[in-house]
């Protein structure tokens, strides 16, 4: 019964290690980045985990915001591509984005290896936080909207956790069982 309890109380206390936590969004919002007033910088690589293509940040004294992390917004992504992407080095949960489009109406579609996965719907002209309504992996988020027609701002993104491959749970059950019978083994006199 004893050795029961040990074997039931490892095993749980292993489970929950291995079982799922919630992540909490990462926004992403460039405030931390070194921008001066009105020019085009070059997004850096690996900045949100991910490589930019056409796009530039701009710091902007006019526009002043809060935005989705808390933090008054001054500098914007800005498309300078008529198809702007976001390639993350990894799968991540990708929650939306929040849009300035003042002229047009602007979407973005959604990507995992290499396959189109969903797309955010459209949104008019004006501003505001644009959903992905999806909620499975992307890699890759490219934009509708035309070149300098919208720019962006916190990027909300979810890392997602690895899930264990069913040789990973054995060999972590074989382990635990291996300990109970060591532990039995010493147990006894």
């Amino acid at each position: 019964m004893k050795f029961a309890r040990q074997v039931s109380s490892s095993l749980a206390m292993v489970l929950a290690s291995f079982g799922a936590h919630a992540d909490t969004p990462v926004v992403f919002g460039f405030e931390e980045l070194s921008v001066p007033f009105y020019t085009g910088v070059p997004i850096p690589d690996g900045y949100a985990g991910a490589t930019w293509s056409g796009w530039v940040l701009r710091r902007n004294a006019e526009l002043q915001y809060t935005g989705l992390n808390g933090a008054n917004g001054a500098i914007l992504a800005i498309a300078v591509a008529a198809r702007p992407e976001i390639n993350f080095a990894s799968p991540v949960l990708f929650d939306g984005v929040l849009a300035f489009n003042p002229t047009s109406k602007l979407a973005y579609n959604l990507f995992l290896g290499g396959q189109y996965v969903g797309t955010s719907g459209s949104r008019p002209a004006g501003g505001g936080f644009l959903a992905s309504h999806y909620s499975g992996e992307v890699d890759r988020i490219v934009f509708d909207g035309g070149p300098y027609a919208f720019s962006i701002d916190d990027l909300a993104v979810t890392a997602s956790a690895p899930v264990p491959e069913p040789g990973s749970w054995a060999l972590m059950l074989g382990g635990v069982a291996a300990l109970g019978l060591f532990r039995q083994r010493r147990a006894r006199p």
